[in-house]
């Protein structure tokens, strides 16, 4: 038996019963709704955390594609760095958007990103020169070429220090090339992949002798069990320990849908109380059917 507590009322239920009595505190519904907020927002933060970790873990090094023939450096432009990890961070449910906004010196542009997941959105900004002369400081653009070339350059320069993002060659447009001290990347270090979390231990009434009717050859089958919540477990260690057993015991799609039937008592508990997790829950899931 799960020692998880039974779900609490839901937030909106509490919500709804405070319309309706006259005599509710309403000094006390405020700060339940404080609460339930701040706890949502944390909620959200650290799933927010972990999958920025994932999609970062999912980035490889980057190759230049472009050359800046003043400076004779070779450089990764916005466009080679966008079509790269596009894919990824919004597969792992992340969005980004850009703005502008005026900066403090009049020749300079704030590039404003903003990364957002669910309810959590993250800004950076960075102010760059609005520069329409060349390196011998002959007129080379216009001011609304030049802010252009501005904007592009700090999506760029955002971009790859949102996501930690490792570009091959030099990245620095020549700024540091060929100096004593001149900037170069490191080559990446080799990722150690932590070892997957093992599958929770299948109970006896669980396993199941199988014979194959082509073969004779007799196998063990898991059926759907109950995974306990340890006194130690949290929803997120709970939920780690479910996913290791949706990846290892169930052949089919239908076994999975067992598995959650089996537990979802725990599943609707996580919804109620901390529902940006549950929500990350659900897609691993369905990552896990599809691959059937």
């Amino acid at each position: 038996m799960s020692n998880l507590p039974a779900p609490q009322p839901g937030y909106r239920d509490i919500l709804a019963k405070a319309v309706t009595d006259p005599n509710f505190d309403v000094d006390k519904l405020e700060r339940m709704i404080s609460l339930h907020e701040s706890a949502e927002m944390r909620a959200a933060n650290e799933v927010f955390n972990h999958a920025l970790a994932a999609c970062e873990a999912d980035m490889e090094t980057i190759t230049t594609d472009s050359t800046n023939p003043q400076t004779r450096s070779r450089y990764a432009s916005f466009s080679q760095l966008n079509s790269h990890i596009r894919p990824i961070y919004t597969r792992h449910g992340f969005g980004v958007s850009w703005n502008t906004e005026p900066a403090q010196d009049l020749m300079h542009i704030r590039v404003v990103g903003m990364l957002s997941q669910g309810m959590v959105v993250r800004r950076y900004q960075i102010d760059m020169p609005i520069d329409t002369k060349g390196s011998r400081g002959q007129d080379v653009m216009t001011r609304t070429h030049a802010t252009m070339s501005a904007y592009t350059y700090g999506k760029r320069a955002l971009l790859a220090g949102i996501f930690n993002l490792d570009v091959g060659d030099h990245d620095d447009d020549g700024n540091a090339a060929g100096k004593p001290g001149g900037f170069r990347r490191k080559q990446a270090e080799p990722t150690r992949v932590p070892p997957p979390e093992p599958p929770p231990p299948a109970p006896p009434e669980a396993i199941e002798q199988v014979t194959d009717p082509t073969t004779g050859v007799v196998s063990e089958r898991i059926k759907a069990f109950k995974i306990a919540m340890q006194d130690q477990d949290n929803f997120r260690t709970w939920g780690a320990r479910l996913m290791a057993a949706l990846r290892n015991y169930p052949q089919s799609v239908e076994e999975v849908d067992e598995f959650l039937v089996a537990n979802d008592e725990p599943i609707e508990a996580m919804r109620t109380d901390v529902p940006q997790l549950h929500t990350l829950l659900v897609e691993r899931i369905n990552d896990i059917k599809r691959a059937f």
